[in-house]
């Protein structure tokens, strides 16, 4: 057995940790092979000219050439260190390539397990119970990846849960299935006496793999001491990986333990470096080591010593995403270098900034990575389309067709549709509601067909929408056409044609992808590949050679089937959506927009040289939580298993994973508080309202910061001041507001425009002049947005064509091709409530929806001007200032039956008024 040996020291920087191998082991920092716990690790002493890898690389060397048949991948195609040496850059991408051909594998084991489960439920569990199990299927797949990583098989099981026995005989099914899903367990755990004493092929094997797999990335040599960086905690798999390396002859193995013995800060080593799980005490080396004074006010926080406000820290507190956002940008003004951004739960943050952050703006998002294939165009056409496909109880595959997945899959751009022929999206939007009620293909494009006829039937001979139309044509048709009024009605022939066409492509192609209840799956991706091959072209390099290297792992595929249910999963796995399914534990802190709090381990080896920024630092989010065990299964089922089936250190790893977590988080704040340079600042913020919800900060940035109480226990307390984002009053505008300029048309020529209006449509300056302008005027359609409005507009038109002299059934009829969406309950309650009738209000009160023949008010004013036909006041109409729109109405109660709310950026809601 090698030698294995860990060495605690207060500081990790490379030159204290060169000086302790020096000291301790005989050999310098370039005289050994450095092996990491995350990727950031890794890429920071790879900055420094070293060659080290992260430990799920040497894992995937050894494990991936031993898969079965056509899994396997060899190590031809990785590079060696002699690229390292000459060009950095190279070899960095052909890391990437072979990391994506593996990618491509682990991707196909996890359809095969997928589609094995679904196998599996239809066959021996179609009840309750196996429909709970495939709904939560992702979730299931990710528990077995992790517990066959940590050796677990799962015939060892003892269960008493009805979901975790279903799972644990669907799990022994998937193994025989998909020999792949247990072989990288069969490779590296093998029984450690066997190793000793090299007595088992299996044994011999994984040896002379290792072997194989350091000289490959690390070259060869008669004698390797292999240093572990960053290992604070570890989980079954990587110790699996350690007691195996350290069977292999002339491999020294030294971990570098970040301890002084006394600091808090430093107890999570204590707990994963002891001798019952056959790793190595430390042995305490002084290199001496000076902590900043954030980072020494922290620990006197923590050992009770009295507490310091550091001026390197501060703490702000963002009231909003959008605050977060804006704070970035302040960051980086007047030209200043963007802090190094970290974050828990970064993936939140991610989204923050997403939907937040401008294109093409390092400020709001930092150095970041192209943007997922998921959140493309290309994405939302394969995820919408994919995510349509169904199966009811009785296995039949067909499709469910949402307004969402229509809308997306139509935006997306990548619907064969002949230009000009398909409905733009805009047109699509305003259709929707129409077909709100529609699932089925049958219900869509009958539907559709409906909307052809309703427009074409009913609508046009009342006054047609013409594109060829002036205004005062188009204003006039449509006043004069209360149909018009709602929005998918208020179309032409030609719009409502297109909408069908769009709707018939899109039913059509869903109805091609389910039209077999298994597909092959390769002859799905090349129609799949055909769409992306488009997108791709638009990608940066990086980001298409990815993709690219995932569908040649998947290629492999060509004459296999699955269920075509499966293919949304296929779909999202490719796009970048994937499950960590090697089970190797932590991915990669730099995956997300923002890094993810483990990649401040790199700190320790070198302090930053700019600003540092932790992000979404609040108690929900920080220090985090972690389960020993996924559903369906727990940590008592593993202790339960027969005759030791289950290493006893796989159970223990994985509860004290979970008991230390905390643990692990305020380590990586230690490193953050003595990573900042001497000019540097840590900046620490959260967001306190997200989505309505309080959020408080993290108990373990709240040490360091002043209490909430009177001036004088914060005098005695101390801390750090909490302080407020940046308010947007107080950016300097980035951007000039244009100016109108004064009209200069005579009076005669503005008043003979007005006069051309037509009165009842000129009536709504008298309710708000804005409203004119923008319903009319300008806006794509005079029709009413709101459902709720639209909802009184069925028993209102319908009492409109009565009063105009079309008879009860008719009118009745016109009304139900036009909203057929509405329950006849809710037809019913329109109709009896309706204002328009025989004796009640003229049909042009349909115009405001409110308003009397008598009242004072100026949705009154606006119905009797329309109703008597009386002419605008050209004042109203178009105000004399200069101003971009009129000025909005002097109450919000007009903004209630507002048909353009959506559009008005001046609109307001009446209930906050009271």
């Amino acid at each position: 057995m090698g030698d294995v040996r860990a060495l605690a020291l207060p500081g990790v920087s490379v030159e204290q940790i060169d000086q302790a191998l020096q000291k301790e082991v005989g050999r310098g920092w370039d005289d050994v092979d450095h092996v990491t716990a995350t990727t950031t690790l890794a890429a920071a002493i790879k900055d420094g000219g070293t060659l080290a890898f992260p430990i799920a690389t040497l894992i995937d060397l050894v494990t991936l050439p031993g898969l079965p048949g056509e899994m396997s991948l060899g190590l031809e195609e990785f590079p060696g260190p002699g690229l390292f040496a000459s060009s950095p850059g190279a070899h960095r991408s052909r890391i990437r390539a072979w990391q994506e051909e593996a990618s491509g594998r682990r991707l196909r084991t996890g359809i095969q397990v997928d589609d094995s489960l679904r196998r599996f439920v239809r066959e021996h569990a179609n009840d309750r119970v196996g429909r709970a199990l495939l709904a939560s299927r992702r979730q299931y797949a990710t528990t077995v990846h992790a517990l066959v990583a940590a050796g677990v098989r799962p015939q060892s099981l003892r269960l008493d849960d009805p979901a975790a026995r279903l799972a644990a005989r669907a799990w022994a099914q998937a193994e025989v299935d998909v020999p792949s899903l247990g072989a990288p367990r069969d490779l590296l755990w093998v029984d450690l006496d066997d190793l000793d004493a090299q007595s088992t092929p299996e044994a011999r094997g994984l040896v002379a793999r290792i072997v194989s797999a350091l000289e490959k990335a690390l070259g060869r040599t008669d004698r390797r001491t292999i240093v572990h960086h960053g290992f604070y905690f570890y989980n079954p798999v990587q110790w699996a990986f350690f007691q195996a390396l350290a069977r292999v002859p002339s491999v020294e193995q030294v971990f570098v333990v970040h301890d002084d013995g006394d600091n808090p800060a430093f107890s999570t080593w204590r707990y994963f470096f002891r001798s019952e799980w056959q790793m190595p005490t430390p042995t305490r080396v002084d290199v001496g080591h000076e902590a900043t004074p954030a980072a020494r006010a922290f620990r006197d926080v923590l050992t009770g010593a009295e507490p310091g406000a550091p001026d390197a820290v501060r703490v702000v507190e963002c009231h909003s995403p959008a605050e977060l956002v804006r704070l970035w940008r302040a960051e980086t003004a007047d030209g200043q270098e963007a802090p190094a951004r970290y974050a828990a739960a970064a993936e939140q943050v991610e989204r923050y900034a997403g939907r937040l952050g401008r294109e093409g703006e390092p400020a709001a998002v930092g150095d970041t990575p192209a943007p997922s294939l998921s959140q493309l165009p290309i994405g939302s056409f394969l995820l919408a389309l994919h995510g349509c496909i169904t199966q009811d109880d009785e296995g039949e595959v067909t499709f469910r067709l949402s307004p969402e997945a229509l809308l997306d899959i139509v935006a997306s751009g990548y619907l064969d549709v002949v230009a000009g022929i398909g409905a733009r999206p805009p047109l699509v939007r305003r259709a929707l509601p129409y077909f709100a009620d529609c699932r089925s293909g049958d219900e869509w494009v009958g539907r559709a067909s409906q909307l052809v006829d309703a427009v074409t039937g009913r609508v046009a001979p009342r006054g047609a929408r013409q594109d060829a139309d002036d205004d005062v044509t188009r204003i006039e048709k449509a006043v004069l056409n209360p149909t018009r009024l709602v929005p998918w009605a208020d179309l032409s022939a030609d719009d409502a044609a297109r909408v069908r066409t769009t709707v018939v492509s899109v039913v059509q192609l869903l109805a091609e992808t389910t039209a077999h209840e298994r597909v092959v799956l390769g002859d799905h991706l090349r129609s799949v590949r055909h769409r992306l091959d488009q997108a791709l072209r638009r990608l940066p390099q990086d980001e298409a050679r990815a993709v690219d290297a995932k569908l040649r792992g998947l290629g492999v595929l060509t004459d296999e089937e699955i269920d075509v249910v499966g293919l949304v999963d296929v779909v999202a796995m490719i796009l970048g959506r994937n499950l960590e399914l090697e089970g190797k534990g932590e991915d990669d802190p730099a995956a997300t927009k923002v890094t993810k709090l483990r990649g401040l381990d790199a700190l320790g080896l070198s302090r930053a040289e700019k600003d540092l920024h932790l992000a979404n630092m609040a108690e929900d989010a920080f220090p985090a939580a972690a389960q020993p065990v996924g559903w369906p299964f727990t940590l008592d089922d593993l202790r339960a298993s027969t005759d030791d089936a289950v290493e006893p250190v796989t159970a223990g790893l994985l509860e004290t994973r979970a008991h230390t977590a905390g643990l692990s988080d305020l380590y990586l704040f230690w490193l953050a508080l003595d990573g900042v340079g001497p000019e540097g600042t840590l900046t620490v913020s959260w967001v306190s309202d997200a989505g309505g919800e309080r959020r408080r900060l993290s108990p373990i940035v709240s040490l360091l910061t002043e209490p909430h109480s009177t001036d004088a226990v914060k005098q005695v307390a101390g801390g750090v001041a909490v302080v407020p984002g940046p308010s947007p009053a107080e950016r300097v505008a980035d951007r000039e507001r244009p100016e109108p300029s004064e009209p200069d048309e005579e009076e005669e020529t503005l008043v003979a425009a007005v006069d051309s209006i037509h009165a009842s449509a000129a009536a709504a300056s008298r309710a708000c002049p804005r409203r004119f302008a923008i319903q009319w005027a300008m806006g794509p359609t005079a029709s009413f947005g709101p459902s709720h409005l639209q909802s009184m507009l069925y028993g209102n038109v319908v009492g409109a064509l009565e009063v105009e002299g079309a008879p009860f059934l008719a009118a009745q009829a016109t009304g139900k091709l036009l909203w057929p969406h509405l329950t006849n309950g809710q037809q019913t309650s329109s109709y009896d409530k309706r204002v328009v009738k025989q004796g009640g209000a003229r049909p042009q009160w349909l115009l405001t929806l409110k308003g009397t023949k008598n009242g004072s008010s100026a949705l009154d004013a606006a119905y009797q001007m329309a109703k008597d036909g009386l002419p605008a006041d050209e004042l109203e109409v178009a105000p004399p200032k200069p101003n971009l729109l009129p000025p909005r109405a002097e109450k919000a109660e007009v903004c209630a039956a507002c048909p353009v709310q959506s559009r008005c950026l001046e609109w307001r809601d009446p209930r906050d008024e009271k």
